[in-house]
């Protein structure tokens, strides 16, 4: 998985799902900060999650860092 950093920066990380689920517990689930989640996929199809009035303005971003990552997402 790749995360981008505050800086904008692109990391490859793990997930560890153990990890995920005791995060994701109804007993917390108001305590969320606000995301917005693209999933890409090898064939080139992304789907992109999350709501509000900065949409746009997150689309604006990824695309912005795919083009300047580009060696590192594009299979050649």
């Amino acid at each position: 998985m790749y995360t981008i950093d505050g800086n904008e920066t692109m990391k490859t990380s793990f997930v560890n799902t153990e990890k995920v689920i005791k995060v994701f517990t109804k007993s917390n689930k108001h305590n969320f900060n606000k995301y917005h989640t693209f999933l890409c996929f090898k064939s080139g199809s992304c789907i992109h999650s999350g709501r509000g009035d900065d949409m746009n303005e997150a689309l604006d971003k990824f695309v912005k860092i795919l083009y300047e990552n580009r060696s590192e997402v594009e299979d050649v």
